[in-house]
């Protein structure tokens, strides 16, 4: 099973994703984890992309795309499937990575959108920490840690709160979002393996709503919402 998931910024879809990933057996990929282990392996690519990323500026798709497809070579047959988490980001993306994965006999069964009111995303990311030591990403409403100020993975007590969680930014990468990513709903729509989750809830009840789909014996092929 491989799955692709779909949200705006602060929709939860990294929360969701390595949720799936441990439930189902799925490979967990991040782009940008991958270009980060790759730069910290020393390689050409590696070099590669520490230059690029040092000047600020973008990873061409034509390397994400080589650095997904040597990844997925070197782990197909260490799991049962993998789930995109944030990629792809735009049209031409989504149809590279679907000419990469037709070369690997490989295929991607469910796209699943996680929808999320503006106002809600505004509230949940002005309300996101970080694990200053392990990284493990937090929520003050949505998904606070298991005793409070203490990190439920290594027990820091050393929290961050990231300069661009603010309103004005958050409007800003959402605008982004609409223009580059919304149209990848009607791209995968018209493949019938678009599947819309209502995500204005907490962590358990949307990894409840998107674990049913799965598991369903039957989905509807058009845009099905839960």
């Amino acid at each position: 099973m491989n799955i692709i998931l779909l949200g705006a910024p602060g929709s939860g879809k990294g929360t969701q994703a390595a949720l799936l990933s441990e439930k189902f057996n799925l490979q967990h990929i991040s782009t940008g984890e991958l270009c980060r282990k790759e730069v910290s392996k020393g390689t050409t690519l590696g070099s590669k992309l520490a230059d690029i990323m040092k000047a600020g500026q973008l990873i061409p798709d034509i390397l994400i795309i080589d650095i997904l497809k040597q990844h997925l070579l070197e782990s197909s047959k260490s799991n049962k499937g993998f789930i995109f988490d944030g990629f792809p980001r735009t049209i031409s993306q989504a149809k590279d990575l679907d000419n990469m994965l037709a070369d690997l006999k490989l295929t991607v069964e469910h796209v699943i959108q996680i929808n999320v009111d503006k106002n809600y995303i505004v509230s949940r990311l002005s309300s996101r920490t970080s694990c200053a030591q392990c990284g493990h990403v937090y929520n003050d409403k949505t998904n606070p840690t298991l005793v409070s100020g203490v990190c439920d993975k290594c027990g820091s007590k050393e929290f961050i709160h990231r300069q661009d969680d603010n309103e004005e930014i958050i409007l800003k990468r959402l605008d982004v979002y609409s223009t580059l990513t919304a149209p990848l709903i009607p791209y995968y729509q018209g493949m019938g393996k678009l599947h819309q989750i209502d995500g204005n809830t907490d962590v358990e009840t949307v990894s409840n709503r998107i674990e049913n789909l799965l598991n369903a014996d039957k989905v509807s092929p058009k845009s099905a919402s839960v």
